[in-house]
């Protein structure tokens, strides 16, 4: 017991010394994140009048609240928290996720837990260090949104309230990844089912939302029921800038508390490498069609692309929703149009205007499909299972090839998936089959070119940087997704939210629109995926 003490502590240290990097790259991310939110929203909305205006426009639409969150009045701090709350909710949601799964399952995956365990310490103590040094990074994170909430202008009591409550979700998703982790016995799965709980969860977030009756005088939700089912909700009741309810931070810590002691009891009592979920034996041996790199690596990514294919449907179909329901609107209300050009941060007709938005949807999808796939490379690597490939009459370009081929195959499953389902809504609304077959898929198809630029970028980072190449990836992407869903709605500049590729596809839609832009991007990602086949040939194989 007295070694088992010690050994603990060394292992939260190392945890964090091993994280130090990512996790001051989030904290700093957030700070930033913050900071803009809170001044472009304070600069924008800068009169109670404004606010009341805003608010008024919004809470009768069903679809704006659902992409939003929850009104909890007009004052600036439970305002701002109205417009950028969920955004940053997710983003705790997801750092927690990934925590949890990189060292809990992952590590079991490559050996390290097997180590561990040789040594005087508990079965559980390796997890118990790993849920203690991600409450330590999720606090600060917390510490980078409040001061980027401050220093952007917010009310400092509210915005500890509300990095409080933000740590609180993100702790929460913490001790479920390290469920999901018992549950299944590969990293890639665990990590999809712990993902699949914070869209659930954002649904569900959703759905309450849009169900919360809104008093029309104080513009403050009531909120429905199922609420009080989702973690992201429970961020919103708790109304950290106004009179604040801690019975949700209550519920989330209890809920915390009590999937970390599930998690610790499947631990301990669980055989190494073994899971809730038995993992099936495969082939003794590799089929014929197996015998090449490109049908072993399309192997390798079939369940990934059966969940981001059935990813893309539901997203497919929630844009078609929140555009016709948007333009719907917006047809009898010349406010709500305005708050959409507002939103898009362009002009031109509203249908058009929300059709090219809410596909950026499936751009974002279909981005991180292409990422999980390259990634997945990385994955062979370390894992030494690209040595035995190479290891064969396998030209490095082959092999570099058959990963790229098979993230562009990821991407366009998405785009596909994306277009079905959209059309799904749109022929079960009465639409004309010219209108599914024209505009909307010319819609959906015109996001290929953005997210290959981030295909070729991850593809480059991969075969020049491969130890920084999932932080560089996901943190470009992740910043591409806020320019582009929230630029035009905090007001940032316009040079800033250019930077992002999805902010180049032009309107497709409408007759004219120039579509240069989709082929310098083309340009851009050949460039990045012809550099990358020519840095990976000379690096060596696990540098």
């Amino acid at each position: 017991m007295t070694a088992a003490i010690p050994a603990f502590g060394a292992l939260i240290r190392g945890l964090l010394r091993l994280e130090r990097r990512q996790t001051a790259g989030w904290a700093a991310g957030l700070f930033i994140a913050g900071w803009v939110s809170a001044a472009s929203t304070a600069a924008t909305y800068a009169t109670h009048d404004q606010r009341v205006g805003a608010l008024g426009l919004v809470v009768g639409n069903p679809a704006f609240l659902i992409s939003r969150g929850m009104p909890q009045g007009p004052e600036p701090g439970a305002f701002l928290f109205f417009q950028m709350g969920m955004v940053f909710a997710v983003m705790f949601a997801v750092h927690g996720a990934l925590f949890a799964i990189r060292h809990g399952r992952a590590q079991d995956e490559a050996g390290i837990l097997e180590l561990l365990r040789a040594g005087a310490i508990g079965r559980g103590t390796p997890l118990a260090a790993a849920l203690v040094a991600g409450v330590v990074a999720q606090a600060a994170l917390a510490v980078g949104t409040y001061g980027g909430f401050v220093l952007g202008g917010a009310e400092p009591v509210g915005s500890a309230w509300a990095a409080l409550a933000l740590m609180l979700v993100g702790v929460s998703f913490l001790t479920i990844g390290a469920v999901c982790g018992q549950i299944v016995a590969d990293a890639r799965p665990a990590l999809g089912l712990a993902l699949g709980v914070v869209a659930i969860a954002y649904l569900v977030r959703a759905a309450a939302d849009a169900l919360s009756p809104v008093d029309p005088h104080l513009l403050v939700a009531d909120p429905a029921p199922i609420a009080w089912l989702s973690p992201l909700s429970l961020a919103e009741l708790a109304d950290p800038y106004g009179q604040v309810d801690p019975a949700p931070l209550a519920l989330l810590l209890i809920v915390s508390v009590g999937l970390a002691a599930v998690g610790l009891l499947l631990e301990s009592r669980r055989q190494y490498g073994e899971a809730l979920i038995p993992t099936r034996p495969g082939r003794a041996h590799a089929v014929p069609g197996l015998r090449s790199p490109w049908r072993l690596a399309l192997r390798l990514q079939r369940g990934t692309l059966i969940g981001m294919g059935l990813a893309g449907l539901g997203v497919g179909a929630f844009a078609a929703m929140l555009t016709l329901l948007g333009a719907q609107v917006a047809a009898t209300d010349p406010a709500i149009a305005a708050v959409i050009r507002t939103t898009t941060g362009e002009d031109g007709p509203i249908y058009d205007l929300l059709l090219a938005y809410t596909m950026l949807f499936a751009a974002e999808a279909a981005a991180v499909a292409a990422i999980l796939a390259i990634l997945r490379a990385r994955r062979e690597e370390t894992t030494g299972n690209a040595e035995v490939v190479r290891g064969t009459p396998t030209h490095p370009i082959t092999w570099f090839g058959s990963q790229l081929a098979v993230a562009v195959v990821s991407a366009l499953v998405v785009i596909v998936t994306c277009w079905i389902g959209a059309a799904a809504v749109y022929l079960g609304q009465g639409a004309a089959p010219v209108t599914v077959a024209g505009p909307l898929l010319a819609a959906v198809t015109a996001q290929l070119p953005a997210v290959a630029v981030y295909l070729g970028v991850s593809a480059l980072a991969f075969a020049a940087v491969p130890r920084v190449a999932p932080g560089l990836s996901w943190g470009l992407l992740l910043v591409g997704v806020f320019l582009a869903e929230f630029g035009g709605r905090a007001g940032l500049p316009d040079r800033l939210v250019a930077t992002t590729p999805f902010a180049h596809t032009p309107l497709v839609t409408i007759p004219g629109t120039s579509l240069m832009p989709l082929i310098w991007m083309v340009l851009i990602a050949a460039c990045c995926a012809g550099a990358a086949a020519m840095v990976y040939t000379r690096r060596d194989l696990t540098p």
